[in-house]
């Protein structure tokens, strides 16, 4: 790749791990599938989420 800097794997993969997370926390927060909902829950989780 030319003038471009990747992510080490192991990096981007603990990202994206933690992403999930986030994710998973704020769809059992919002209790739905509902885009907006989880968008509100993202912004206000309740529970700390532990990460990689």
């Amino acid at each position: 790749m030319t003038g471009e800097q990747r992510i080490a794997s192991p990096m981007s993969a603990a990202q994206g791990y933690d992403a999930v997370l986030l994710l998973v926390a704020a769809i059992l927060q919002a209790g739905t599938l509902d885009g907006n909902a989880i968008r509100v829950a993202l912004e206000t989780l309740r529970q700390p989420v532990q990460g990689a």
